[in-house]
């Protein structure tokens, strides 16, 4: 059954039927259209977007536990302790990549990985919550000329000449930040890669277009091929890959951006018909939609149980958030002013 939220209130939807007002409190999300830091104010049900609590920065990325934050900014990478102090206390990450566009943290906030698609580079962060430690950097630009040839099933499927690295995505990372997925992408191929600090990168599929990855919480990991239309389940990073049809609604995944698995359901963010595919994560059955007002462009980890759903290029676009615990719903989250 097809559910509609609203776009112009504060509202959440929860499947199964059940409807319910609610929202985070005490969190802090970085806003492109200001590039800073900014708290979320408010109870349960009128949450909004507050004031800044950082200056101008480039690109930040608040923890799951909402205290932590990166920032990245000129040719430099900060670590910031503790987002309620009055004023914020950043110090310097040495040694971390310093074009970073994209940062994904560990679920429990232990971790971080920076990744670099201008420098197709990407670097793990260990022991945040203790002292935060930078791993060395991992060029990804070499990685077609350098990767040992795979072997056994994939064996038969390797050209005899890579093609030239022409774009890296970051996919996805493990819940602990201590594996990453990225897609490199080739002339008509879309080769992705487990990649492990200390570690040289794995070729682990072969698809035409890798657009999203996920892992759940056994380790087990599932990658789009949206060109493909199918999900690559691999019951571990290294274990065997096999390919399989995701049944929807329309008989097409509809252009999926992202994917992320939580419990025993399988989410699909697609942008064609703004919507969430919720499948059961062991059978692939289709379960339910969550039909938005706009197109999803992320599920990006936000607290322990919810996601973002959108990247706000505008100061003025509201957060909307994913969350599944105690049953999925959306929540709408609105700018506010900047004071």
């Amino acid at each position: 059954m097809r559910r509609r939220f609203a776009s112009l209130v504060l509202a959440a939807a929860a499947l199964y039927g059940q409807a319910s007002i609610s929202g985070p409190t005490n969190e802090y999300i970085f806003d492109p259209g200001t590039q800073t830091i900014r708290a979320i104010v408010g109870v349960p049900g009128s949450g909004y977007l507050g004031s800044s609590i950082t200056p101008v920065i480039k690109l930040g990325s608040v923890a799951p536990n909402a205290r932590f934050a990166i920032t990245v900014n000129a040719n430099t990478a900060e670590f910031i302790a503790d987002l309620t102090q009055s004023p914020v206390t950043p110090q310097p990450l040495t040694g971390a990549i310093a074009d970073s566009d994209r940062i994904l943290w560990a679920q429990d906030s232990s971790g971080a990985v920076l990744f670099s698609s201008r420098g197709r580079s990407l670097q793990f962060i260990s022991q945040v919550n203790q002292q935060p430690t930078v791993q060395p950097g991992i060029d990804l630009s070499t990685l077609e000329s350098t990767l040992e040839a795979p072997t056994g099933r994939e064996a038969s499927r390797t050209p005899d000449i890579l093609a030239p690295v022409q774009s890296a995505y970051l996919l996805a990372i493990d819940p602990a930040a201590k594996q990453a997925i990225v897609a490199i992408g080739g002339a008509g191929q879309s080769n992705v890669y487990l990649l492990e600090s200390g570690m040289s990168p794995r070729l682990i599929i072969r698809a035409v277009s890798a657009a999203a990855a996920a892992f759940a919480a056994d380790g087990s990991l599932y990658v789009i091929d949206a060109a493909g239309e199918q999900v690559w389940i691999l019951p571990s990073p290294l274990g065997s890959a096999t390919a399989q049809t995701l049944p929807a609604p329309q008989t097409s995944l509809g252009r999926p951006t992202a994917i992320m698995v939580q419990g025993n359901l399988l989410y699909v963010a697609t942008s064609a018909g703004n919507r969430i595919d919720v499948y059961d994560a062991a059978s692939l059955q289709y379960v339910d939609e969550l039909a938005l007002d706009s197109a999803p462009s992320t599920l990006e980890q936000f607290t322990a149980t919810s996601y973002l759903l959108n990247a706000r290029r505008s100061s003025t676009d509201p957060v909307l958030l994913l969350e599944t615990s105690p049953v999925p719903k959306v929540i709408f989250i609105p700018a506010g002013a900047n004071q």
